[in-house]
């Protein structure tokens, strides 16, 4: 999944078919060895969403979406942090088949929030985890970022993500917003909103305008280098 995102924010419009067929074989491979439905059900809604972007590419450009879809776009963490903190204060009141389909998910949650509470400065890094005091697995990403780093540091995560995807918005990069997007709705059932995994992602979201790579020679008799040759100060 992680390297399916970065290929698409390094790559954007020039992905082509087969190889998002090729991660849909592996993403179906992964599916039938391993059960991970959450992954299987990601990776196929990152796909989708390419394509809608594809159609959509031109409105996004211009800065034609809907309010809604702007709303969505740059609220998308903010509004991940708020649905979970729903379901976890109104836990008695979430369908119960809703919890088995997140292989009690909610559950865990509720009980770990309950024991552990929200702290300005969190409950260690062992909260939610099976080395913790309760040996309770909680895999939402929000409740976890405030549960075990608090609620100053936890705002602040979310703080930055979402300044990440209202830049990149603003930017009018499409492509890049896909897996940002993903990410977030993968959050709920996986605590990635810190992992390492993504830095490589995040390099790509905080440089993708590179003039070496851009550079193209237009008069090759009279050629301006942009690096130095050895022992010249050009």
């Amino acid at each position: 999944m992680t390297i399916y995102f970065v290929w698409i924010a390094w790559k954007q419009e020039y992905v082509k078919f087969y190889q998002h067929l090729i991660f849909e074989i592996l993403n179906i491979y992964t599916f039938v060895c391993c059960g991970s439905r959450f992954v299987f059900i990601i990776i196929v809604g990152t796909n989708i969403l390419y394509y809608w972007v594809k159609i959509r590419y031109n409105k996004v450009k211009n800065g034609e979406l809907a309010k809604i879809e702007i709303f969505l776009i740059d609220s998308i963490f903010g509004i991940g942090t708020i649905i979970s903190f729903f379901c976890v204060l109104f836990y008695q009141w979430i369908p119960k088949f809703m919890d088995i389909f997140f292989n009690f998910r909610l559950t865990n949650a509720f009980q770990a929030v309950k024991y552990y509470g929200f702290h300005l400065l969190g409950s260690g890094f062992d909260a939610g985890t099976f080395n913790g005091e309760m040996e309770i697995i909680v895999d939402n990403g929000y409740i976890m970022l405030f549960m075990q780093r608090g609620i100053i540091l936890g705002c602040a995560i979310i703080l930055f993500w979402t300044y990440i995807t209202r830049t990149v918005a603003k930017n009018k990069n499409p492509y890049i917003l896909i897996p940002i997007f993903m990410f977030a709705i993968e959050n709920f059932v996986d605590y990635q909103v810190m992992s390492f995994h993504f830095i490589a992602f995040m390099c790509i979201v905080c440089h993708t305008d590179d003039e070496l790579v851009k550079f193209t020679v237009h008069d090759k008799t009279n050629v301006k280098y942009l690096i130095a040759k050895e022992g010249t100060n050009s």
